[in-house]
Order: structure tokens, then sequence, then C-alpha cells
């Protein structure tokens, strides 16, 4: 077996303030368009005010999140003091939450549980397109 990789970018038209997308169905069409068979993909969101996650995609689990995230970056915190930049809380939960995941793929599929899904959330204010790299490495078929 020789292990070989594939990249490739795909775009999120955010609406911003906490829009959130599923990205499970996405992902899974990149790894068969590839014929990734068996190893990784790895998914990291080029942007410091973004996150990456692995669950439920479930507007009350959505809700929840938020919820806690605003708590540890609320707005009029000192994070919104400093320069100009009015988005500090929003690169302080990005640091938190992560902007990158890591799923295997046996089989062709992704392994996830059966309510595990992975989730990009913007926490910048304002609309815009966001840019996420797709590795592939394993197993493709021939």
């Amino acid at each position: 077996m020789t292990v070989t990789s594939h990249s490739t970018d795909m775009h999120i038209y955010s609406r911003g303030s906490f829009f959130s997308q599923n990205l499970t169905e996405i992902v899974q069409d990149i790894v068969s368009a590839h014929g990734l068979v068996a190893g990784l993909v790895h998914v990291n969101v080029c942007h410091t005010t973004c996150g990456l996650f692995l669950l439920e995609y479930e507007m009350g689990s959505l809700s929840d999140l938020k919820q806690r995230l605003e708590r540890v970056a609320a707005t009029g915190f000192s994070h919104h003091r400093r320069g100009v930049d009015r988005n500090g809380g929003a690169h302080v939960i990005s640091a938190m939450s992560g902007t990158q995941q890591v799923v295997s793929v046996r089989d062709g599929q992704l392994c996830l549980g059966a309510y595990q899904d992975l989730v990009f959330i913007d926490f910048e204010d304002q609309p815009r397109v966001c840019t996420a790299s797709v590795h592939l490495m394993g197993d493709f078929e021939t």
C-alpha cells in the first residue's frame, strides 16, 4: 500500500454572528470524489475568528454552545478596548475552540458517531466568505 494525499479548499458563505454550517456531507463528498478508501481527513478553517467542532448539529446544542462561548468572551470585556480591533472576542473564542479537526476514514466513509457532525461556526460579526482547507491522506482507489 502506498500512502498518498490530496488537498482542496472549500468556501463557506457566512452570515457572521455565530453562523453555523454542518460540513459533514461536504467533506464526505470530497472523500468520495477523490476515492479515499482508508486514512485521515484533516479540515482546517483558515481564519482566526472561526471554530470547527465535532458535535451534534442540532439547534439546542448550538444555542447552548453559543451561550457558553459568549460568557467566555463577553461584549464589553477588555479584549474589545485594545486598539481598533472590534472583534477581539471572536479571536478569543476561536483560540479556545480550535480551527481544525481530523477524522478517520474507513471503507470510504467518515468514521463519525451517529450524532457526530463536523460543524463550522463563524464568530465574526459580519458576513463574509470563509475558506477551509481539506487534506486527505491514506489509501486511494486506483
